[in-house]
């Protein structure tokens, strides 16, 4: 499809290898069944290189990659299941192993945020811990 081939123009041409972190085995199993998927739709190139790593995004990832590593770092969805201070160590980490912003560095971030609306903003506030509880991973999306 199109969609195929420019998904895979634009890896082959910018993503030059892959490197995907979580403290979750399951998570990490899942990951791996979605590239097979992927490369063999060819949204993924094959030749791109692909490291899958088991560690703790809040104190491992300096250690593992040292300093000023990755052109760019991706974090989604996770920052609010590990609470504030878990957030703020994961965000310390994240920083200290991509690249300088003058060497075009740059931290990307898809995270679940409190609505500006007050109807929806409340009915986030009244609703989040029964979420997180019931099947949202402990998230709150109302951070």
């Amino acid at each position: 499809s199109s969609n195929a081939n420019v998904s895979n123009n634009y890896m082959g041409d910018c993503v030059t290898s892959i490197t995907l972190v979580d403290i979750s085995e399951q998570m990490l199993l899942q990951a791996q069944s979605k590239i097979t998927f992927l490369q063999n739709k060819e949204v993924i190139p094959k030749h791109i290189p692909i490291k899958i790593i088991q560690a703790d995004a809040t104190t491992q990832l300096t250690q593992l990659f040292g300093e000023n590593k990755f052109d760019t770092v991706v974090d989604t969805f996770s920052l609010c299941v590990m609470g504030n201070d878990g957030a703020r160590k994961c965000l310390g980490q994240l920083a200290s192993v991509v690249k300088e912003r003058k060497d075009r560095g740059q931290i990307l971030l898809i995270e679940n945020t409190r609505a500006e609306n007050p109807a929806l903003g409340l009915y986030q506030d009244v609703t989040a811990h029964v979420a997180a509880d019931m099947g949202g991973k402990g998230c709150l999306y109302n951070q």
